[in-house]
């Protein structure tokens, strides 16, 4: 999520809007206001004590968050007209936190999901925390105040459509876009390039796949790990994975070491942190195959990164995933969670070289398709649409 609003913030001013992302204080140090680029500016709301809290918890503080907006869509502003035209809110909590201003300051709201609640008695991965109580109704409240609901999927769209009625007939499709120029084939990297980033000092010298993401059950790391252990000894590559955990699941990480050491995997896994967005790209470049064993994605990002950087995906066949990766051309999409089966698609890359480099090559091709820039053209037309239909 914060990739795609970076993207679309950045490409937006740069096509001359105004544009401000208003976020949570969560440390004493930010500045009230931090511009990023010319007219794109990022502020930072009171809103609970200023530090870290678990995600599970951060509904407490939507009612401090929406006051603070409130006072701040007047600040500066020129009477009778409120500082925006437009409020474009990112994940539920967001969306209850703007409905006092986009009502009481007669705005549109233009609202993205990014994930979306399990429903009620659905079966929760090992260690997944019950969802919030409070996100079913705060979803449907966000469907309800949306004058245009932006799904990053057509698998998303049918979700919420679904789900929230409401949505039904004001959904746009826009698939995010990737960075070329940063997620780029190991071949583009220029003279020089090797050993010149912090992460290089914490690859394998040798063949790795790579797995990033949040450390926790959704992403379904255990099974990267248990489909590491079944590939025959021979030719087992090292898996790298790349993430931390959020403060909800702490004990994560350690689960998951404990995993690597019954299955006697202690050098053929290595977990290297969270990484900043260019050691990720050489990361991803440098694997043989990028794994993405989450249980569910809205779409899968990090699965059009790997292709941009001409490397082969291996995912889970769910959801999103389905959009991300095209099964047979830019990666392998597994229908099941054997780990087996994952050994299995593993070790046809591994054994076949060539057929890694056509997928990649393929995803390479697909990605230079799916631009920030094109993606930007369609929220552009989504935001002219509404603007003009709302003030008509």
């Amino acid at each position: 999520m914060n990739v795609v609003i970076a993207h679309h913030a950045q490409e937006l001013a740069a096509r001359g809007h105004e544009v401000e992302i208003l976020t949570r204080r969560a440390d004493t140090s930010s500045p009230e206001v931090e511009n990023i680029a010319p007219r794109l500016r990022l502020r930072y709301l009171p809103a609970g004590e200023p530090r870290r809290y678990p995600k599970g918890e951060l509904n407490a503080f939507v009612s401090e968050f929406s006051r603070a907006m409130r006072e701040l869509a007047r600040r500066d502003g020129v009477a009778p007209r409120c500082r925006w035209d437009l409020v474009h809110a990112h994940h539920w909590m967001s969306a209850l936190a703007a409905e006092e201003t986009v009502i009481g300051e007669r705005l549109p709201l233009v609202f993205s999901y990014h994930s979306i609640a399990a429903p009620c008695g659905a079966t929760l991965a090992d260690g997944e925390p019950a969802e919030n109580p409070a996100r079913l109704a705060g979803e449907e409240r966000a469907a309800q105040l949306a004058h245009r609901v932006v799904a990053v999927s057509q698998y998303e769209a049918a979700t919420v459509a679904e789900r929230y009625a409401a949505c039904s007939t004001h959904t746009t499709v826009l698939l995010p876009g990737v960075d070329c120029d940063m997620f780029h084939p190991l071949a583009e990297d220029p003279p020089g390039v090797v050993g010149a980033l912090p992460v290089d000092e914490l690859l394998p010298e040798g063949p790795y796949l790579a797995v990033a993401a949040r450390l926790q059950p959704l992403k379904g790391i255990d099974l990267a790990i248990e489909a590491l252990a079944r590939v025959a000894p021979e030719h087992r590559p090292i898996l790298v994975i790349s993430g931390t955990a959020a403060e909800d699941y702490s004990g994560y990480e350690s689960a998951l070491r404990e995993g690597v050491a019954r299955l006697g995997l202690h050098d053929d896994v290595r977990f290297i942190g969270a990484c900043a967005r260019g050691c990720l790209a050489r990361t991803l470049r440098r694997s043989l195959a990028v794994l993405v064993p989450s249980h569910t994605e809205t779409f899968g990002l990090i699965a059009l990164e790997a292709a941009a950087s001409g490397v082969p995906v291996i995912a889970s066949e769910v959801s999103g995933l389905r959009e991300a990766v095209v099964h047979g051309k830019t990666g392998l999409l597994v229908p099941n969670r054997d780990p087996a089966s994952w050994a299995a698609a593993i070790e046809s890359l591994v054994n076949d070289p060539d057929y890694a480099a056509r997928l990649g090559a393929a995803g390479r091709r697909r990605a230079l398709t799916l631009s920030w820039q094109r993606a930007v053209d369609g929220l552009e037309k989504v935001y002219d649409e509404v603007v003009e239909e709302f003030y008509a």
